[in-house]
């Protein structure tokens, strides 16, 4: 999920900055919005399916491995017919170009396109926010179970588990998107959505590569057999040149005689 959700996010940021203003080609302005449209919303299927997994770990204890294949085409599969219908619905009302703004590659708000873009990504982000608060007040709730004594001091401890939860939890599902949408309202969304967007990427790979103990433990795994394996290979080839040096000394001792 994390390597799906990498690639279609990472893909999705390389193609706005390489194409968001190549507007002299409309063929090539086009290509690059249909191709960010894509990835961005496979990116959002994949923050659900991080979701889903969430609540089916916490709330359900139900193991979702069983079920990735069905994710994989939902999450690639899906984005693919939003992005088919929204280009036969810009080719049928005004052309193919219309498909994209003037001034920008990207989905036009003249004819309404935007807002199957932002349809999705809302729906997709409220989705999660609902699971995130089922997901806390099940978190909170084991946490305060047992007898009745210290509550506060349980009650504290259950606040800073539903904040670190929250912290940890809330670029993965991508529920910062959510001030995208609300930053025609007010300039201080338009801010706040740059810069928690911005950092999206490398948040998840903070809290959720570097902090995670088995990605640490597999990772010093990799390094210590690579390591091994440079040793073991400089190793065999010291043995063998000292091989080829007692067979070259036996063959100069061998020509002498």
């Amino acid at each position: 999920m994390r390597i799906s959700l990498a690639l279609a996010l990472g893909t999705g940021q390389i193609v706005f900055l390489a194409g968001i203003k190549a507007s002299e080609s409309m063929a090539l302005c086009a290509t690059m919005a249909v191709l960010m449209q894509y990835f961005m919303m496979a990116a959002f299927c994949w923050m659900l399916a991080e979701g889903i997994y969430l609540y089916l770990l916490v709330v359900k204890v139900y193991n979702i491995r069983v079920k990735m294949h069905m994710y994989h085409v939902i999450s690639w599969g899906l984005p693919l017919v939003v992005v088919a219908i929204s280009l036969s619905i810009a080719a049928w009302k005004d052309g193919i170009e219309s498909y994209t703004s003037d001034e920008y590659c990207w989905m036009s708000s003249s004819n309404g396109l935007i807002w199957m873009f932002v349809t999705f990504v809302g729906t997709i982000a409220v989705s999660n926010i609902l699971i995130l608060t089922r997901v806390i007040r099940e978190m909170t709730s084991m946490q305060s179970t047992g007898d009745k004594q210290s509550r506060k001091i349980r009650l504290l401890s259950s606040l800073r588990l539903g904040i670190k939860a929250s912290v940890v939890m809330v670029p993965l599902l991508g529920v910062t998107w959510l001030f995208g949408l609300l930053s025609p309202l007010h300039k201080a969304f338009t801010y706040t959505f740059t810069i928690l967007n911005s950092t999206q990427g490398f948040l998840i790979f903070l809290l959720h590569c570097v902090r995670d103990s088995q990605i640490r433990e597999r990772f010093k795994r990799k390094v210590n057999t690579f390591f091994q394996s440079a040793s073991n290979h400089g190793k065999s080839t010291r043995k063998k040149s000292q091989v080829n040096l007692i067979y070259v000394r036996a063959v100069e001792l061998h020509s002498y005689n």
